[in-house]
């Protein structure tokens, strides 16, 4: 496929067959400048049920096969509708972080989201021990919020079975620090 211009970003390769579409937008009071807007969850944008599914049928295809204790997990916000679409394709649990830190409840996992700077933390509430986890991110740019979860989630004895995203910003090299950090 050719490259396709697009704002300011080029999209490389399109596995979903030219059924998300994506806009660059100004952010404001963050450590990243832009936002990543995108017709999946709803947030900005009218959000379309059925390219969700498509878009989430598209990247089951390449997980490994279902287990009994899996479970998808998703980031507050935009991770949390695509969590829910996979699990219910696949058939499985799925669970999604807060920024609310609950004083009522003891958090499994906390982990940071270094490029915002409100509301930087993420919590974790309804994994169990055994729970084999799937991370589905809307995107990845720097890979950091990944792999920060992902050093959490092995602290505390998770079994992590596989990374996916929709969206890839790939002059961070986000996927290679991924993977560094997955093999050590």
């Amino acid at each position: 496929m050719n490259n396709i211009r697009y704002k300011s970003f080029t999209i490389n390769r399109d596995n979903s067959h030219g059924l998300l579409q994506i806009t660059l937008t100004p952010r404001i009071g963050d450590k990243r400048s832009y936002y990543i807007r995108a017709n999946l969850d709803g947030r900005f944008t009218s959000g379309f049920p059925n390219i969700t599914d498509e878009i989430c049928k598209n990247v089951n295809s390449i997980l490994p096969p279902k287990t009994e204790r899996e479970v998808i997990v998703g980031f507050a916000e935009g991770s949390l509708i695509l969590a829910y679409v996979l699990a219910k394709i696949r058939g499985s649990n799925f669970a999604c972080s807060t920024k609310t830190q609950r004083s009522d409840l003891k958090s499994v996992i906390e982990f940071a989201e270094e490029h915002r700077s409100f509301i930087p933390s993420h919590y974790l509430y309804s994994l169990r021990k055994k729970d084999e986890v799937i991370i589905f991110e809307d995107e990845i740019s720097t890979g950091k919020t990944v792999i920060n979860a992902y050093k959490q989630l092995k602290k505390y004895g998770f079994s992590v079975k596989a990374i996916a995203s929709v969206i890839e910003i790939t002059n961070f090299d986000g996927r290679r620090k991924i993977r560094r950090h997955n093999q050590s």
